[in-house]
Formats: structure tokens, sequence, C-alpha cells
């Protein structure tokens, strides 16, 4: 499981070229910080997070890195997001079990696969 924090939409687009070098590439479609991150296959998986304070998200990003492109797929189905998710993947799939809403009383022991 990667996490990323509040540099998420720049940190995650950048990608390493050689060693000690970095490059842009393209941003996360949505800045989050508290977001979680798994590779599945050739691509980044990057979910859940805080997008303002006391404002959550439920998204789930994709990118490509041949492609330098991200998509957004199927939102995690808990209404009002969530950050802090574990995700791991595993034999094809995306798993995310547990989560917080930091100040909000919320912390959920749910599981999903996607």
């Amino acid at each position: 499981m990667l996490r990323f924090g509040v540099l998420l939409a720049c940190a995650a687009a950048l990608q390493a070229q050689t060693e000690g070098a970095w490059a842009s590439r393209a941003p996360v479609p949505l800045a989050l910080a508290e977001a979680s991150a798994a590779t599945l296959g050739d691509e980044v998986y990057v979910v859940c997070g805080v997008v303002a304070p006391g404002q959550f998200s439920n998204r789930l990003f994709a990118y490509d890195p041949g492609a330098d492109s991200w998509r957004e797929r199927a939102p995690l189905p808990i209404p009002g997001g969530v950050e802090r998710c574990n995700v791991a993947a595993s034999a094809g799939k995306l798993y995310l079990a547990g989560s917080i809403r930091v100040g909000r009383g919320f912390l959920s022991a749910q599981t999903f696969v996607y």
C-alpha cells in the first residue's frame, strides 16, 4: 500500500526517468490528501482521500503510465467518501479493507473488492 500526502496531485504525477531525476506527468484529476494507491496490472490506482477540510472522496482513478493518462473508475460504495484506506492488489483484483473519516467519528472495517 502506498499513501500519499497533501501533494498527491503533484507527486503522483511524477515518474522516475533516471536515477535521481523526475519528469512531470499528467496530474491526478482531483487533488487529494490522505489517499491510498496500489498497482494493478500496468496501472496505478488511487482511491479515496481528503478533498478539503472535512470533505472526503470515494472516487477511484487509474493511471496508465504508457499513455500518461488518468481514467475515473467505479467509485467506492461509501457515500461521503473516506480517507486512509488500506489498499492492496492481488490476483488481478484491488482490495480495500478499512478506512476512516478523521474528526467525523467514522471508522470502518468494511472490505471491498474491485
